[in-house]
């Protein structure tokens, strides 16, 4: 880089040397702290450099090979600069994409939300299974023939959680023809003898004369 006065500035420009000074005080073209004047800042503000007459043959050499660094540093730059600007419009292209997908992904999130629930099916009651308690066999006649199948006495629904089928009880109170008495699980009591004694109890005391009141 060549270092030039404000006039041989001025002839290798092609301008006026009062265009320059303009230049300067306008904040265009910036001076070295020697008052001198830098051809690639000339080259910076715009300016084309010519070759003067006063120019040596060398000068001008380095001068033409100066022009000719400074001119591929711009286009470097310039590429630099549009490589830059393709980067950034892939990045925001990118950018709007995972956007657009992160509002896709929200608003099926809140479809879903919003959608009516299927409603769950009740339940059927669960039923206790019959609990029988084991006794003694009922001998049968034998006959000539005996039917082929022949269909099992089935017992009075009850609570199994208060009663039980046990064994027949002196009274002889057969629950549905099942050979067993129907016992409370509390003191294993038959509940028709229980019931038959509170009967008997009631009748006693309607019997039971009355002492006359004097």
């Amino acid at each position: 880089m060549a270092k030039l006065t404000i006039s041989e500035a001025a002839r290798v420009a092609g301008v006026a040397r009062s265009t320059l000074q303009r230049a300067i005080q306008t904040g265009r073209l910036s001076l070295l702290p020697d008052h001198t004047v830098d051809t690639a800042e000339l080259l910076r503000a715009g300016y084309t450099l010519h070759a003067a007459a006063s120019t040596a043959p060398h000068e001008l050499t380095l001068l033409q090979r100066e022009v000719a660094l400074l001119e591929r540093e711009r286009d470097l730059l310039r590429a630099a600069l549009d490589t830059a600007a393709a980067r950034e419009q892939v990045a925001l292209e990118r950018e709007a994409r995972l956007l657009h997908l992160l509002e896709q992904a929200q608003a099926q999130s809140h479809r879903l939300l919003e959608a009516p629930r299927p409603s769950t099916p009740a339940r059927a009651p669960r039923t206790s299974p019959t609990v029988t308690a084991p006794g003694p066999s009922l001998p049968t006649a034998p006959g000539p023939e005996a039917p082929a199948q022949q269909a099992a006495p089935v017992p009075a629904p009850f609570d199994p959680s208060k009663y039980v089928l046990g064994k027949l009880c002196p009274r002889g109170h057969d629950d549905a023809g099942t050979g067993h008495s129907l016992l409370r699980l509390s003191n294993r009591h038959c509940l028709a003898c229980d019931r038959e004694k509170y009967h008997e109890r009631k009748q006693a005391q309607r019997q039971r004369p009355r002492k006359a009141v004097p």
